[in-house]
């Protein structure tokens, strides 16, 4: 049955009054030590900072082979990412978050994950750059969930984050559904830096889901495009079978 985003939301919002302190990955009470989430979810999600995998820094895809940096899937594409940096794959608990956020309690839940995920290993940015939703689905959903998280992002990272400045201005299908090569072209041309060119010297792009890394590499291409020098990507989560 098609639920109104909107909807969820304010449903969400009428329990929390009515029933508070309940965590919103998995509805339990007695939200500690970090709003919003119980001390179980919290201990799960920063427990994916220690089973973290080794993974292709420009793809995502995890790497069984100790002294390799990229993968076989990268061989033969162009990639624009300069890094890529991925906390966790898209299953368990960081799946329902990202299902949380996206849904039903986007706000509150992007504020809270933005303060656990490891950014350890990101080199200083000037630039925190959140990937853009269509106009269609912008107006559907009401809010940018790539756009909450990278703004959480970016005050541990003590940098600007660009809001508006890079759009997405072609309706594209969703990469989820496509296969192999059509996934890889698929983002080409859909994205546009509307304000002139950039003077940052590194930027970080951040996405709330990886499938293929065709997403950032586009935007990455983009942003080099306008004087960019150094481009990383930061993701939520990684679909380990998206590719």
């Amino acid at each position: 049955m098609w639920r109104s985003p909107f909807l969820v939301r304010f449903l969400t919002l009428c329990l929390r009054i009515l029933v508070p302190d309940r965590c919103p990955v998995c509805g339990r009470g007695g939200v500690a030590p970090l709003e919003p989430f119980c001390r179980g979810c919290y201990e799960e999600l920063m427990r994916i900072k220690q089973k973290r995998k080794r993974r292709c820094l420009r793809c995502g895809t995890v790497l069984v082979s100790e002294g390799r940096q990229g993968c076989l899937n990268c061989l033969n594409q162009r990639w624009y990412l300069d890094g890529l940096f991925v906390y966790g794959s898209y299953d368990g608990i960081l799946r329902r978050a990202v299902q949380v956020i996206k849904f039903e309690d986007g706000f509150r839940v992007a504020r809270g994950i933005s303060e656990i995920v490891d950014l350890s290993d990101i080199p200083a940015v000037d630039l925190v750059v959140p990937v853009p939703l269509s106009k269609r689905r912008l107006l559907r959903r009401g809010f940018n969930q790539s756009l909450l998280l990278a703004e959480g992002i970016s005050r541990r990272l003590g940098v600007t984050t660009a809001v508006e400045m890079l759009l997405k201005v072609r309706e594209n299908p969703p990469q989820s559904l496509l296969e192999g090569c059509r996934r890889l072209n698929n983002p080409r041309g859909a994205y546009l830096w509307v304000s002139g060119e950039t003077a940052a010297e590194r930027i970080l792009l951040v996405d709330d889901v990886l499938t293929t890394g065709a997403t950032l590499n586009e935007c990455a291409r983009v942003l080099k495009s306008v004087g960019a020098g150094e481009v990383y990507g930061f993701v939520l989560a990684r679909s380990d079978g998206g590719v």
